[in-house]
């Protein structure tokens, strides 16, 4: 008989538009490789597109959709206001769905429960005198992104909430460590920035698809820049105006930036609108055939943590990638300058985009480069060894 895992999710990890749903969607096959039956419970607040859901039935043996209101996640995080602890915590929590996910557990009998995400944690503390190994992915540090990245916001305002529920996150974080058999995080600087001692939580990374690194560099004869993410998501919806204002106008070509990526929101719209070099796509079903056209694939994320898929991406693609300093602490063993350009400040970010674009052959070197470190660090198929030792080992 398989072994049973429940993975549970407080968004629905589909499509692949975000690295958190390309990672549950992986850990996903992989567990189906390993011959488990896999069902997953995920939460949403719009209504379910019947297309997408089937899309979804195929890829696991049963689905637990749960709905949750708006109103109820305002309701959660004002608890959460009363109880002193982060926003992010309660966010998704309702007690009506913690009862019924309750049942489907009991009912189930699970080997082991992924639990994804330190928001879904409200959960598994309702869950008791079950035969489950309970395992969580953080992703990444929220603590982190959000203390490291708090000298980076000038509204006193947020910058007050940033520091508040940063301090709380981290609080929060390294305490519900204990409610797990095992943790799993992006990078190294996260997994210290949580637990600085001891050897719960293993680093699994973000990783790319073999089909990436083997698509042709097929740079256009235009000075095309690409940014791709999540474009509601505010590190990068503050990437994309920073560097259209700040660094932009310092480029010495006839530059064209592509931004793409789902639900650009109104800041990011209003980009496009003002400046005729700037391009603002939305959803690409395939954006990589852009992004091959691109000289330069830009990452000016000012906040964050964990890995950035954008820069595992575009340097797969072979495309030299510029970023900032703070954005490969966590790629281990990276050369700056030979496998990627990263810089300190907005001046240095023009300088070496203006370096890369009137000399092709250094772009073609970064991009070689580049391409080379992913297949030798951050395939999926490398990290699916280190993720199945990983399970192993809790099971047996």
């Amino acid at each position: 008989m398989k072994k049973k895992v429940l993975i549970f999710s407080t968004r629905l990890p589909y499509p692949p538009t975000a690295g958190f749903k390309k990672r549950i969607l992986k850990f996903s096959e992989f567990l189906s490789n390993m011959e488990f039956q896999v069902d997953l419970s995920f939460l949403h607040s719009d209504s379910l597109n019947n297309q997408l859901i089937k899309k979804v039935r195929k890829l696991y043996d049963n689905i637990f959709p749960f709905y949750l209101t708006n109103f109820q996640k305002i309701f959660g995080m004002s608890k959460a206001v009363f109880k002193n602890e982060p926003l992010q915590s309660h966010l998704y929590y309702s007690d009506r769905i913690a009862r019924k996910l309750s049942e489907i557990i009991s009912k189930n009998h699970y080997n082991l429960i992924l639990w994804n995400h330190i928001r879904a944690h409200e959960y598994r503390k309702y869950i008791f005198n079950d035969f489950a190994i309970h395992l969580i992915d953080y992703h990444d540090s929220l603590a982190y992104h959000y203390l490291s990245g708090n000298n980076k916001i000038s509204n006193f305002l947020w910058k007050s909430i940033y520091k508040i529920e940063g301090k709380r996150l981290l609080k929060y974080e390294k305490k519900i460590l204990n409610n797990y058999k095992m943790a799993f995080i992006t990078s190294v600087v996260d997994k210290y920035f949580i637990e600085p001692d001891g050897n719960k939580i293993k680093i699994i990374p973000m990783g790319v698809s073999q089909s990436l690194l083997g698509m042709k560099n097929d740079e256009s004869d235009e000075d095309i820049i690409t940014f791709i993410g999540k474009m509601d998501y505010l590190p990068n919806v503050d990437a994309v105006v920073y560097f259209t204002k700040e660094i932009l106008p310092e480029i010495n070509h006839d530059v064209k930036l592509y931004i793409i990526g789902t639900n650009p929101n109104k800041a990011v719209l209003n980009l496009q609108k003002k400046y005729s070099n700037v391009f603002v796509t939305g959803y690409i079903e395939n954006p990589y055939e852009l992004m091959a056209k691109s000289k330069i694939v830009i990452a000016p994320i000012r906040t964050g943590a964990g890995i950035q898929n954008k820069i595992l991406e575009g340097m797969a693609l072979g495309k030299p990638v510029v970023t900032f300093k703070e954005r490969i602490k966590p790629f281990e063993n990276i050369k700056n300058f030979q496998d990627i350009f990263a810089v300190d400040s907005s001046e240095e970010f023009a300088k070496a985009i203006n370096s890369l674009l009137k000399n092709k052959t250094l772009r073609l070197e970064i991009g070689k480069n580049a391409r080379n470190y992913i297949k030798e660090n951050y395939t999926w198929k490398k990290i699916e060894n280190k993720f199945r030792n990983y399970i192993y080992e809790v099971i047996e």
